[in-house]
């Protein structure tokens, strides 16, 4: 699989610059032919093995979002730019800069779907909990699904009939707020993709061949174990992914688009795919998956190759946002994104590189020179041809001065070069000085006296500078041999390079910052807090490295910024070592070798560029950008300005805005991220300034915006006005007003106890129908009749139970669910003996709506209802359910049956049922807590009966 990841050009350009090679030296004397073969055997055999390592080139500069302890099942971008994530901690909107997650019922979130046209973003949970999210307002609301959705996965598309959500086992119709089951078998994948109308651009049927139906579902499709596992998926542009292959619905008819079987080892298959321009990305799940990009795929698909532009993992999903990024998630790693190109990078892989101590160095633009201390082994890096390979004696390409200063380098027990000068020809072994001569080839020795460890050093001319392990710092004059001063540096901390700048200033880097001396020590000031492992100069530019990260600093203004990060490359990489050539920046990473243009300081210091996306009001109303935006003062209160920074290092801005009324001089106020909010502004014509600039280059943009803010009515001068006329008319009015509304309010709340006592009076007189007392005392006649005392007496305490409860809920206006259910249960078995156990009943109720109250014998109409109409006649197995819910701060007390009843019998409620009095009792308790939660509602049960729910404010 690993050579369909990477696209290896090795083979044919070693053979081919190896007989360049040897051509060059058929023009040597006779005498070197010798030398010639055994430098081409020498070369080319091992260069085979080493050159073929991961050449990867990536156009596009990306980055890591972080996310990491998240796992991204789906991405999804909307038409505002914001990236939605589907994860198993909920669902998460990502704005570029910051991450706001929202609570769902369900929160381990698999699935999104976007309806455009209404601005609806669905969410599906594991637990198949829906919700139904408007990406304009962010208001969430849940779907109520019943019992329809079985299974964690979800597709959606736009149908005649409205919105159509595909499950595992289920196809459903979205209705309102509900979701109701389509008699379409869900199975049947055809129709779903020639429902879904989102065509691919720019598809070529010519270049595809075309497929049956009959084929696929013959090959794939044989069991829906497929869809289950999770090997079979739904993608975008009427795509069907299975395992390694996707088959595309195009003009009425299918065709076989992408087949990387050979990609795939056990256990991997396609998860998502998206399309930019003529390429096309296929995210791959699986331990060998990630991310694959095939260039000009749409253009040429037989001639196009599948890279992996990601690391290796479980590549969940990818998608695209409008300006061209590319978003895509790894499992433990979490979210990345692809920028458009910044810079260009290419990686030559280098087997056994953590392993590797030693220098690093360039020759010039194109090559460099690797070297293992304990093996001796220098190794030519050829970044032109992405070659590595032996450093031979016979080399045209090295001089012989400096193939042999390379070679001096690495003697055994010789200290590496990363205890040297900055050019190679000083080196610091202990209390040794090594050091070979401009000009000459031959390396000389200075001794100091003493157990000195020298650690750190650079030289100019004849004056060194060295760094020891006692923390001091040694001026030495190494062509008279004597120490000129000696000073320690304990307070500038852990000392990690010196470079000898010029006849007068040297540049230290510490654990503690980036310092500045004179050539005589006297003076050290610090320029910069930044931690850096070395330091090297090119011209006037001074270039630093940590581990992640090169930073520049112009040597007129010493100002340093960071101009590269190597996480914009990819996550697992760290920088060990670098070097400068005349238009280069060579960087030798843990997995290989990168080279950057020094010209990329001058990229990343260009004129910050950004644009007013949008402003949004407290009552989350969006406003687009124009010429002259205007906004309402009544939504003025508060207006927060969303900006696009189309650099990647906006992070370093400084950045500030100014809301100016016309005429006036400019306030300017700071902030960071990419968002700022502006609070009470005063209606008027403003001119908004936004400004950015980059610290320490003089680079800054300013963009100035018309912003009026409407005043309100009140605020205008008609208003004023009229309110000047009818303020005497108002107080005249307020007062016959506060007089009658006093009178008013006393003959209300008269009529509302007298209505309160008749409804209470009625209610009760029907509670206590003197016909249930008659036929409870005949059912207890019967038991004395048969003789069966023990039931009898059971069943007069039962009697006597409800009578005493009934007479002290006479009493009160509210009683407990505890009650209540006592009181059920009495009455029920009551009924129960009186028809000889026809029917048989359950109440449920959880402890935590036990100590809610509600009003008294408030469902006895109902269940006598249920048992003289509904069970009247023979019906098997006769059945009440009574359920007490709490469900959104409301009671919700549902009575079901299976009887004979009809809702035609009951809808419209009639004055004489008894029914109508619970409804007007509700009506009541409404008008009494000015509310509306309080009613009670009538559902058709199935197969047979009613259910009845009563909802209550708690």
């Amino acid at each position: 699989m690993k050579k369909n990841c990477y696209t290896y050009h090795g083979q044919i350009n070693i053979l081919s610059y190896r007989f360049y090679t040897v051509y060059s030296y058929i023009r040597l004397p006779v005498n070197a032919i010798a030398k010639i073969l055994v430098f081409s055997i020498v070369l080319l055999v091992p260069s085979l093995v080493i050159a073929q390592g991961n050449l990867l080139s990536f156009e596009y500069n990306r980055y890591n979002s972080k996310l990491p302890t998240n796992t991204i099942y789906r991405l999804l971008y909307d038409d505002q730019g914001i990236l939605w994530m589907a994860t198993n901690k909920g669902l998460i909107e990502y704005n570029g800069t910051e991450f706001k997650s929202y609570n769902l019922k369900d929160n381990d979130v698999v699935n999104l779907f976007l309806d455009a046209k209404r601005s609806e973003l669905y969410a599906l949970g594991y637990n198949t909990g829906l919700s139904k999210i408007n990406i304009k307002s962010k208001k969430v609301s849940a779907i109520n699904m019943g019992k329809h959705i079985s299974g964690a996965l979800m597709y959606g598309y736009g149908d005649p009939k409205g919105l159509v959500f595909l499950t595992r086992a289920n196809r459903l119709l979205l209705k309102g707020d509900r979701l109701v089951s389509d008699p379409q078998s869900c199975l049947n994948y055809k129709n779903f993709l020639y429902g879904n109308a989102t065509d691919l651009p720019g598809f070529d049927p010519k270049k595809f061949r075309e497929v049956s139906w009959e084929a696929i579902s013959s090959q794939h499709l044989k069991t829906p174990q497929l869809f289950v596992r999770n090997f079979l998926r739904i993608g975008e542009y009427q795509t069907l992914m299975i395992y390694g292959r996707i088959y595309l619905q195009h003009g009425g008819r299918l065709y076989s688009f992408v087949n990387v079987d050979s990609l795939l080892e056990k256990g991997t298959f396609i998860s998502d795919l998206e399309v930019l321009g003529d390429d096309l990305y296929l995210s791959i799940y699986g331990p060998s998956g990630g991310l694959f990009l095939a260039k000009g795929f749409l253009r040429d698909p037989a001639q196009s190759l599948f890279q992996r532009v990601s690391d290796i993992g479980y590549c969940n999903s990818v998608c695209k946002s409008l300006a061209g990024n590319i978003a895509y998630s790894m499992e433990e790693k979490g979210l990345f994104i692809i920028n458009r190109p910044s810079y260009n990078l290419r990686l030559l892989g280098i087997q056994g590189l953590s392993q590797q101590k030693g220098f690093f160095r360039a020759i010039n633009d194109s090559l460099a020179l690797i070297s293992n201390e304990h093996t001796g082994n220098i190794s030519l890096i050829d970044a032109a041809h992405g070659l590595i390979q032996p450093l031979s004696s016979f080399d045209p390409r090295i001089s012989p001065a400096e193939r042999l200063m390379y070679k001096s380098l690495i003697r055994p027990n010789n200290i590496p070069l990363k205890d040297a000068s900055h050019d190679g020809r000083m080196r610091f072994a202990r209390n040794l000085i090594r050091y070979i001569p401009a000009g000459q080839s031959h390396e000389l020795t200075i001794q100091f006296p003493g157990e000195k460890v020298f650690r750190r050093g650079d030289y100019l001319e004849d004056l060194a500078v060295l760094y020891s392990d006692a923390d001091s710092l040694f001026l030495f004059n190494y062509k008279r041999r004597s120490v000129l001063r000696r000073i320690s540096v304990a307070k500038l901390g852990k000392i990690t390079d010196i470079y000898f700048l010029d006849a007068g200033n040297i540049l230290i880097c510490s654990s503690t910052g980036v310092f500045k001396a004179d050539n005589k020590l006297n003076s050290i000031r610090k320029i910069s807090g930044g931690i850096f492992d070395e330091v090297l100069v090119s011209g006037r530019d001074a270039f630093f490295r940590s581990e992640l990260a090169i930073a520049h600093m112009d040597l007129s203004s010493y100002n340093i910024r960071q101009i590269f990060h190597i996480n914009t490359y990819s996550s697992v990489l760290s920088i060990q070592d670098f070097d400068l050539s005349q238009n280069k920046i060579h960087l030798l990473t843990n997995k290989g070798y990168l080279r950057l243009d020094q010209s990329i300081k001058d990229l990343s210091a260009k004129s910050p560029a950004f644009k007013l996306e949008h402003i949004t009001t407290r009552d989350t109303t969006v406003f687009p950008i124009s010429k002259r935006i205007l906004i309402p003062a009544d939504r003025a209160s508060q207006a927060s300005f969303v900006l696009q920074f189309l650099n990647p290092e906006h992070g370093y801005y400084t950045k500030s805005y100014a809301m100016t009324l016309i005429g006036g001089s400019p306030i300017w106020n700071s902030f960071s991220g990419d968002t700022f909010t502006v609070t009470n502004t005063p209606p008027g014509i403003y001119t908004l300034s936004i400004r950015a600039a980059f610290p320490g280059n003089g680079r800054t943009s300013i963009s100035h915006y018309i912003l009026e803010i409407k005043p309100r009515f009140y605020q205008t001068t008609v208003f004023k006005l009229l309110v000047a006329c009818l303020l005497i008319l108002v107080i005249i009015a307020l007062t016959v007003l506060i007089l009658k509304r006093r009178g008013l309010q006393k003959i209300r709340q008269m009529k509302m106890e007298l209505r309160s006592l008749e409804i209470e009076n009625r209610a009760f007189l029907n509670q206590l129908n003197p016909h249930f007392l008659f036929n409870a005392l005949n059912a207890l006649q019967d038991f004395i009749i048969r003789k069966d005392t023990p039931n009898g007496i059971r069943y007069l305490q039962q009697v006597a139970g409800l009578q005493r409860n009934i007479l002290q809920f006479n009493q009160r206006s509210l009683i407990s669910v505890s009650q209540e259910c006592v009181f059920l249960e009495q009455y029920l078995y009551i009924q129960q003996k009186r028809f000889s156990d026809k029917f048989s009943f359950e109440i449920h109720a959880d402890d935590s709506v036990m100590k809610l109250c509600i009003p008294p014998m408030l469902l006895q109409p109902i269940i006598e209802n249920v048992i003289e109409h509904g069970f009247h006649g023979s019906i098997h197995a006769a059945h009440l359910d009574i359920d007490f819910l709490c469900i959104e701060k409301l009671l919700v007390i549902r009575v079901s049956d299976n009887g004979r009843g009809k809702l035609k019998d009951i809808i419209p409620l009639r004055p004489e049922h008894a029914m109508y009095m619970i409804h007007e009792r509700l009506d009541f308790l409404n008008l009494k807590n000015k509310t509306n939660s309080n009613r009670i509602s009538f559902y058709e049960n199935s197969p047979n009966g009613i259910i009845t729910e009563i909802y209550l404010a708690v």
